[in-house]
């Protein structure tokens, strides 16, 4: 387990004590922290015993001649990949129009109608958290106004009903008692 904190130096000072590379300094401050923390100290201990384990199983396994190869261009194909500008959707848009642009004139009125399509699934898409978030806030609202001003035209229900009660009646209905038989 971990200590929870976004620039902690511990995943370092970890891995170099394992592999045997704190310098003197780093070496008293990481064994200040270990006697101070007790999640540290499990941290490190957990890191001890899966590399203790990794090497034991795996001393003799090394990876194939052609894995660093492979790990160096995967990343320059992935940076060359950022790199290139993508396409946005009014782009996108663009292109649509341009390729409707090109059949006949008896088709314009679908062509427009096409683009219309598109534009309004393109501002649903963009304004759809907006409404939503717009929605939630008058819904809270009301629920707010309702709860402060309790009326009988409210939707929200001001009091809890009593268990037990069927909210038409005041009182719990009385059981009947079944017809006798010398009334038959």
């Amino acid at each position: 387990m971990k200590p929870i904190s976004p620039h902690d130096p511990l995943d370092d000072l970890i891995a170099a004590a394992l592999h045997g590379e704190l310098s003197p300094e780093e070496r008293t401050q990481f064994d200040s922290r270990l006697n101070n923390d007790s999640a540290a100290r499990a941290a490190y201990q957990e890191a001890r015993l899966m590399h203790d384990l990794l090497e034991k199983t795996h001393r003799n396994v090394q990876p194939d001649p052609a894995f660093e190869q492979r790990m160096v261009s995967g990343v320059r194909r992935k940076i060359q990949d950022e790199a290139r500008p993508r396409e946005t959707a009014w782009e996108s848009l663009l292109a649509v129009w341009a390729l409707l642009r090109k059949f006949p004139r008896r088709f314009r009125l679908v062509e427009v109608a096409v683009v219309l399509g598109i534009i309004m699934v393109l501002a649903g898409v963009a304004l759809g958290p907006i409404t939503n978030g717009i929605k939630k806030a008058k819904m809270e609202l009301r629920i707010r106004q309702a709860r402060l001003q309790p009326d009988s035209n409210s939707p929200m229900p001001t009091k809890r009903r009593k268990r037990g009660t069927y909210g038409w009646l005041e009182a719990t209905p009385t059981p009947v008692a079944p017809p006798s038989r010398e009334a038959v």
